[in-house]
């Protein structure tokens, strides 16, 4: 998959420093990754109403229309309220979490939230109450859903002490082969770029040197932006 048309990428620059893209996770068949990343806008990210609402409105939007039509399960990164519910597609069967919190659990006012939105939307996808990091996806088998989002969620991993780029390759672990990884994030956490971090995760498979005979490890990009 490819990063997203020029729509996505202005509408980056209208939240600063935050970065929003839908990429694919890479199917044995698909070669090398190739990179094409827009570059936002170098702002502040400020907690004013105003950027607050432009975020909300681009995660809502990135969701809805990117999460794959014949996606049946997404993961959310970091469950902290109810939105999951109207953000995906009615298609949607199920809905599992994992926390940003420093114990890994969910909060009894975000799982009512979860139910509530549930009854409200009148959905029919089950969600899934699942206690456990975003760094540590330990209740989820590997290739096993259609679907991950983070919502700017890193940030806040990164200051209960959980480790966000190792959710990036969690991520990478429990998708199903052509799944896609969604994210609304800061442009750069702790000093590092969100979009890098993703392009330097990778697989390895070992090929045969053709004129040593000797095994070696080759890798490629998981994702391809």
């Amino acid at each position: 998959m490819k990063v997203l048309s020029s729509s996505i990428a202005t509408m980056v620059a209208l939240v600063g420093s935050t970065s929003a893209f839908t990429i694919g996770s890479q199917s044995a068949s698909a070669g090398r990754a190739t990179t094409s990343t827009p570059t936002p806008t170098q702002l502040p990210m400020a907690l004013d109403l105003v950027t607050g609402l432009r975020t909300e409105w681009i995660s809502a939007s990135i969701c809805t229309n990117q999460i794959p039509s014949d996606a049946l399960s997404v993961l959310q990164l970091g469950t902290e309220d109810g939105r999951v519910v109207n953000f995906v597609p009615k298609s949607i069967e199920e809905i599992l979490t994992s926390s940003a919190e420093a114990d890994g659990e969910l909060s009894m006012s975000c799982k009512r939230q979860l139910k509530q939105q549930r009854e409200l939307r009148g959905t029919g996808a089950v969600v899934r109450y699942l206690d456990q990091p975003c760094d540590d996806l330990r209740e989820m088998k590997d290739a096993s859903v259609d679907c991950v989002i983070s919502l700017q969620a890193a940030q806040r991993m990164a200051e209960n002490g959980q480790n966000w780029k190792n959710s990036i390759k969690e991520a990478a672990r429990v998708l199903k082969p052509d799944g896609s990884f969604i994210f609304v994030e800061q442009t750069e956490i702790e000093g590092e770029k969100y979009i890098e971090v993703i392009s330097s995760v990778a697989d390895g498979v070992v090929k045969t040197n053709e004129e040593t005979g000797e095994e070696e490890l080759e890798t490629y990009p998981t994702f391809e932006l």
